[in-house]
């Protein structure tokens, strides 16, 4: 009897080795499985990632760049019969071209690094009016901007990371304003407003859901902890609204 007993328990003992076994090498299928699933998901998402990309440098790069090529070309044909003020217009609008071929170029750069893990905020206290100034300075239609800041109003933040905010918000805003339009810059303690006088946002209103602009001004908000909100006016046109 005793034997027996001791027989049953070895057969048992071994029949739980094999089902050990069995359920070792099923958690490594899974294990495996689940690997390449998430692998699977990671590169698909960097491939959408890169794709997106490639579509919105491809779109927002090719309007200035053909502009200039376009514009120089007819300066090259057409520069002795000009005039002095048409040839001035000519070079202001090549100039203009450059620019936001240069802020396109500059906002690529700063993707770039951020996907990279090289672009961390450098976070100081900032005179808010000086900022607004800086951003507004280099644009063309700057004459438009009407700047509501109190004096002496001070952020805490990443200078040129807010300066790049800044610039591609009031350059959206500028676009979407029609001829004769305003758009307002206000700021009270932490939070900055832009107001346009455009159309607004439409239901399924693209404006600003692509963009190089826009992306890169989402992530550099991200690293600076602040939130963006856009809402259509009821008197028309669109207000944005930064949290710092």
């Amino acid at each position: 009897m005793g034997n027996l007993f001791s027989k049953f328990t070895q057969t048992l003992k071994g029949h739980k080795n094999v089902l050990f076994i069995i359920a070792a090498a099923l958690l490594v299928e899974l294990f495996s499985a689940a690997q390449y699933y998430f692998a699977h998901n990671l590169l698909e998402k960097e491939l959408d990632k890169r794709n997106q990309l490639f579509s919105i440098i491809s779109h927002d790069l090719r309007n200035p760049v053909y502009g200039n090529r376009l514009l120089a070309h007819q300066l090259l044909e057409q520069a002795d019969g000009l005039s002095p003020q048409q040839l001035k217009a000519a070079l202001e609008a090549l100039s203009e071209s450059t620019d936001k071929a240069s802020d396109l170029l500059e906002n690529l750069l700063l993707w770039s690094l951020n996907q990279k893990g090289m672009l961390e905020p450098v976070m100081r206290e900032e005179d808010m009016t000086a900022l607004a100034e800086e951003a507004i300075g280099t644009m063309r239609e700057g004459e438009i901007i009407e700047v509501d800041i109190p004096s002496g109003l001070t952020v805490r933040t990443d200078r040129n990371m807010l300066l790049t905010v800044l610039r591609n918000l009031l350059d959206n805003a500028v676009k979407a304003s029609p001829e004769g339009g305003k758009v307002a810059l206000q700021a009270r303690g932490k939070r900055i407003t832009i107001r346009d006088e455009g159309p607004g946002l439409r239901e399924g209103d693209a404006r600003w859901g692509h963009g190089l602009g826009l992306l890169i001004t989402r992530e550099l908000l991200d690293k600076l902890g602040a939130s963006l909100r856009m809402n259509n006016r009821p008197e028309g046109g669109l207000e944005i609204t930064v949290d710092l």
